[in-house]
C-alpha cells in the first residue's frame, strides 16, 4: 500500500479538568507518531496529532477540528487507510460503546462530551473516506454506559452510493470488558503497557511476524503478539481485546526478506536411531527432522540466518545451540 495515501489521527490526553491525571499518553502518542513517520512512511502532513499542554486540553472541540481535517474535500476520497490512536481515559463495556474522554469531560455531564467509537466507525463507513480504518485504543473500559458524541456527517453526492458498502476496520483495545489499561512508570520512563507491546510488534518483534509469510506483520499476527506480550506482565491484570470486521487480515508492514542458511546434518554413531528436532526459540516453531541414520546425511534444511536454533534429540540426550552468524552458506554439521 502506498504510504502517501495513508492518514492518521493520534490523540494523547494526560491532564483532565475533573479526572485523575495520567502520566504516559502524550509520550505514547509521540512515540506512535514517530513510528508512523519513520517506519510506516506516512507523510508528516497526513499525521494529525492532538495532545494537550497540561492546561485541560485537548477538548472535544479540538478533537472534532482534527477529525474535520479528514473530512470530504470537494467530494473526493481521502486515502487508503486511516490509523486512529488514542491514549487517555475511557469508559464503556464493548467496542461500539467505548467512550473516549476529552480533557474537558465532566463527571456530571459526561454524556455530552465523550466520543463513541461505534459512532466514529459509522461515520467513516458512511463517508467512505478510507478503505481501511485501524484503531489502537490504549484506554480503560470501566463498565459505565453513557450517551456519546458522534462525528458531523455531511452527505456528499459521491458517497451516497457507498453508504452500504463494507469497509475493513480493526480495533485493538488496551483493556477487556470492565477492565483497566495500565501505565508503567519504572526508571522515570512512563509508558502505556499496551502501547509498549504494540510498538514492539509494529517494529518487527519476531513473535509479531505472520508465520505464513515469514516477513509480514498483519492485524492478526500483531493482535496475537500484543495480547500475549501484555499477559506476560503478571504485575498487572490487563487483558487486551481485539475487535475485527474484515474478511482477511490487513498487512500493516512488510519486513525485508530474512536471509536463509542451508544446513546439512551428518549423523554419527552416537546419534543414530534417535529422532532429531529443531526448535526456533523465538517463534517456538518446532520441526521434527526424522530418525537419524549412522554415517548418513539428512536432507538439507533451510533456517533463518538471523535467529539461533536449538538442535536436539527426542530424548534430550543431546542438544546444541546453532548460531547461523557463525556458519557459512551452505553449512555441513557433523553430529557425534
Amino acid at each position: 500500500m502506498d504510504p502517501t495515501t495513508q492518514h492518521a489521527l493520534v490523540v494523547g490526553i494526560e491532564h483532565y479538568r475533573e479526572y485523575t491525571p495520567l502520566k504516559s499518553p502524550r509520550r505514547d502518542a509521540a512515540r506512535f507518531c514517530r513510528w508512523l513517520e519513520d517506519v510506516a512512511q506516512v507523510p508528516p502532513e497526513n499525521i494529525h496529532l492532538v495532545a494537550g499542554e497540561g492546561d485541560g486540553t485537548p477538548t472535544n472541540d479540538d478533537i472534532l477540528q482534527a477529525v474535520d481535517s479528514l473530512g470530504p474535500r470537494q467530494g473526493a476520497r481521502k486515502g487508503s487507510r486511516l490509523y486512529v490512536y488514542y491514549a487517555g481515559h475511557g469508559l464503556g463495556p464493548n467496542c461500539l460503546e467505548v467512550a473516549l474522554l476529552p480533557a474537558n469531560a465532566g463527571i456530571n455531564r459526561i454524556e455530552y462530551q465523550c466520543f463513541g467509537v461505534g459512532k466514529w466507525l459509522d461515520y467513516f463507513t458512511r463517508t467512505r473516506l478510507f478503505d481501511e480504518v485501524i484503531l489502537f485504543l490504549d484506554c480503560c473500559r470501566e463498565e459505565q454506559s453513557v450517551e456519546t458524541i458522534g462525528l458531523p456527517y455531511k452527505p456528499v453526492q459521491l458517497f451516497q452510493n457507498a453508504i452500504d458498502e463494507q469497509i475493513n476496520y480493526f480495533a485493538l483495545m488496551g483493556s477487556g470488558h470492565g477492565g483497566k489499561s495500565f501505565e508503567e512508570t519504572d526508571r522515570d520512563n512512563e509508558r502505556g503497557l499496551m502501547t509498549d507491546a504494540l510498538l514492539e510488534g509494529l517494529n518487527g518483534a519476531p513473535g509479531a511476524v505472520d508465520p505464513a509469510t515469514g516477513n509480514c506483520i498483519t492485524t492478526e499476527s500483531l493482535q496475537r503478539y500484543v495480547m500475549a506480550r501484555v499477559a506476560e506482565n503478571t504485575q498487572f491484570n490487563q487483558k487486551v481485546e481485539p475487535w475485527v470486521m474484515t474478511g482477511t487480515p490487513m498487512t500493516l508492514r512488510t519486513l525485508p526478506a530474512i536471509p536463509e542458511l542451508t544446513l546439512t546434518i551428518v549423523v554419527g554413531p552416537q546419534t543414530a536411531g534417535k529422532t532429531l528436532q529443531l526448535l526456533n526459540p523465538k517463534t517456538r516453531n518446532l520441526r521434527v527432522l526424522g530418525p537419524a541414520v549412522a554415517n548418513a546425511a539428512l536432507p538439507p534444511i533451510v533456517i533463518a540466518a538471523n535467529t539461533r536454533h536449538q538442535l536436539m534429540t527426542d530424548d534430550l540426550g543431546w542438544q546444541s545451540i546453532l548460531d547461523p552468524s557463525q556458519m557459512s552458506e551452505p553449512y555441513e554439521l557433523h553430529l557425534p
